[in-house]
């Protein structure tokens, strides 16, 4: 299944991955964090927060 995924990093700061596999989703949320080498040098990972099972419409911010 394809989804949304929110992320919260170590800096809390909120990121959506539009078109993320629940699969990966759940694998990463087993693990606890997703290490964030390739974003930026001010943040070391992101904690999985949420998935939902649709594309946010950014027109209406749902």
């Amino acid at each position: 299944m394809i989804g949304t995924a929110v992320f919260q990093s170590d800096v809390n700061e909120f990121f959506v991955y539009e078109d993320m596999e629940l699969e990966t989703f759940t694998l990463i949320k087993e693990t606890g964090t997703w290490k964030c080498s390739l974003v930026t040098k001010r943040m070391d990972y992101m904690i999985p927060c949420y998935f939902l099972e649709r594309d946010i419409d950014w027109d209406y911010g749902y």
